[in-house]
């Protein structure tokens, strides 16, 4: 009786840790991307050698109404389970933080840290003078917490870099997963300062 009750359960455990598992993304899942990004789209904003820094991006790509979801055509890359899912992971985005031990080529700065060397309503070039004399740099990048399809197959990144209070610019895009390689397929958003 026992064997024929664990051969009816093994069936159904397997099945919830399945459905589980389409419900959320793995860290793998996501320094898979941002690596990928860090590595491939930022390179092109700078050359200044030496340490280059990274920190969470401080706005994240929303699908606000279906009319903004409809105007950017992205009803061919993502169904509507998956518009469902982008809006999951956009609450959870808020509180993402960069895990510098996932992180390969960048120093992370936390967003918190940033914020620490602005005060209010003084002129943005105090910060960069801060920033500059802590980090020895007058820039920095960052980026999002992608948000991905159910399949984990297709995400979207913001990411940005900025030097200066007219300095600096970012885009958001989006990336699927052909084998096993990440390739932009689409720019939703872009930004200059």
């Amino acid at each position: 009786m026992r064997k024929i009750f664990y051969i009816l359960l093994f069936p159904l455990i397997i099945n919830c840790s399945k459905n589980n598992n389409s419900d959320t993304v793995s860290e793998e899942d996501i320094y898979s991307i941002l690596n990928f990004v860090i590595s491939t789209e930022l390179p092109r904003f700078s050359s200044t050698p030496g340490k280059s820094y990274i920190t969470e991006s401080f706005t994240n790509f929303s699908l606000s109404s279906q009319e903004e979801y409809l105007d950017n055509n992205l009803d061919s890359l993502f169904n509507k389970k998956d518009i469902e899912f982008i809006h999951q992971q956009m609450e959870d985005a808020v509180d993402f933080k960069l895990n510098q031990n996932f992180i390969k080529s960048k120093t992370v700065i936390s967003f918190d840290s940033l914020m620490k060397l602005r005060n209010k309503g003084e002129r943005t070039w105090k910060f960069w003078e801060r920033f500059s004399k802590k980090y020895g740099k007058h820039e920095y990048f960052s980026i999002s917490k992608p948000l991905f399809s159910v399949d984990k197959k297709t995400a979207i990144v913001s990411y940005g870099f900025h030097c200066g209070s007219l300095c600096g610019e970012g885009l958001t895009e989006i990336y699927r997963l052909v084998n096993e390689k990440w390739i932009r397929i689409k720019t939703i958003e872009t930004w200059v300062s």
